[in-house]
């Protein structure tokens, strides 16, 4: 198998199928646009033939790499790639999850909202108000420790 492992050979069979759609630049006629269409429908379902057959999840950048590993697209494309997962995701083509959720990316310091109103909010100031010297500690800790 030339070193390549099992699901590695199988992305490739599965891939040499997978023509990436390339569109011109201009506005498209009728008929090349039902053919971009058709060409983005079967570039869609070879992704999905492919992750139906990995035991792995993939990342938005990873399809690009396998897909130019198996000669689908070429290192300049990977980004016109991932651009186009992306809108086939948007416009419904794609699933939402066809690629693994990127950690590195995930959201810091979100927003909470709760569920008090204004006047409970109002309460819960005054409250801390009347209430905050008793919370006040002017030792330091580090004054105790040997």
């Amino acid at each position: 198998m030339d070193g390549l492992t099992h699901d590695a050979v199988r992305v490739n069979r599965a891939a040499e199928q997978i023509v990436f759609p390339r569109r011109g630049r201009g506005r498209l006629s009728p008929a090349a646009r039902a053919r971009h269409e058709a060409e983005l429908a079967a570039f869609c379902a070879g992704l999905l033939e492919i992750k139906s057959r990995l035991d792995f999840e993939v990342s938005a950048r990873g399809w690009g790499y396998l897909l130019e590993n198996d000669g689908a697209i070429t290192k300049d494309e990977l980004d016109a790639c991932e651009r186009m997962i992306t809108e086939c995701r948007k416009s419904g083509l794609l699933p939402l999850d066809i690629w693994a959720v990127d950690e590195t990316r995930s959201l810091e310091n979100r927003e909470t909202i709760d569920d008090t109103t204004p006047e409970e909010e109002a309460a819960d100031i005054i409250e801390r108000a009347r209430n905050g010297h008793l919370y006040y500690n002017p030792l330091s800790f580090w004054e105790f420790q040997d």
